[in-house]
C-alpha cells in the first residue's frame, strides 16, 4: 500500500482499491478507533454511493464512520484509548473468522466482472468478495436475530 499512497495519496488509499470494483451486492467492512480517518471515510462514502451495506467498527466517540454505517459495532471510550478499542476489535475479528471457518453452509457469489484488465489487488479483492460476500450476510443475520 506505501508505494500506491505515494502516487495517489494515502487518503485515496482504501478508496482506489475499490473504485469501481464494488457494487450494491457487497459488504465493506470498516475499522477505525476514531471513526475520522480520512482514508476509511472517503472509501465508505464511496460505498455508500454504490449501496454497498458498510458495518463499522468505532471506538471513542464513533465519529464519522458511525454515522455512515449501516451495522456499527462501536466501542464508546475516551479520545485516545486505543489499547481497548483494538483489542475489542480484534476479539470481534476473531468471533467472525471463527464463524466462517466453523459454518459449512456458506454458499458463494459467482462474479459477474468480465473485464480482465484489473491488477493484482483488484483480482485478489474480487476474490476475496466472492468467497466471503454470502458468507457475511449468513453471520449477519444470526446477529441481528
Amino acid at each position: 500500500c506505501s508505494a500506491l499512497s505515494n502516487d495517489i495519496g494515502y487518503e485515496n488509499i482504501f478508496l482506489a482499491q475499490i473504485e469501481g470494483f464494488i457494487t450494491k451486492d457487497d459488504v465493506i467492512i470498516a475499522i477505525s478507533c476514531s471513526g475520522n480517518s480520512q482514508n476509511i471515510i472517503k472509501a465508505v462514502e464511496y460505498a455508500k454511493k454504490v449501496g454497498a451495506t458498510i458495518v463499522g467498527l468505532t471506538g471513542f466517540d464513533g465519529g464519522k464512520l458511525k454515522d455512515l454505517s449501516d451495522i456499527n459495532f462501536h466501542i464508546e471510550t475516551k479520545i485516545g484509548e486505543y489499547g481497548v478499542v483494538e483489542d475489542l476489535h480484534l476479539i470481534l475479528n476473531h468471533i467472525i473468522y471463527s464463524y466462517y471457518t466453523k459454518n459449512e453452509t456458506f454458499m458463494f457469489q459467482k462474479n459477474t466482472n468480465k473485464d480482465k484488465n484489473h491488477d493484482c489487488f483488484s483480482r485478489q479483492r474480487r476474490s476475496f468478495s466472492e468467497r466471503n460476500f454470502q458468507r457475511f450476510h449468513i453471520f449477519e443475520k444470526e446477529i441481528l436475530r
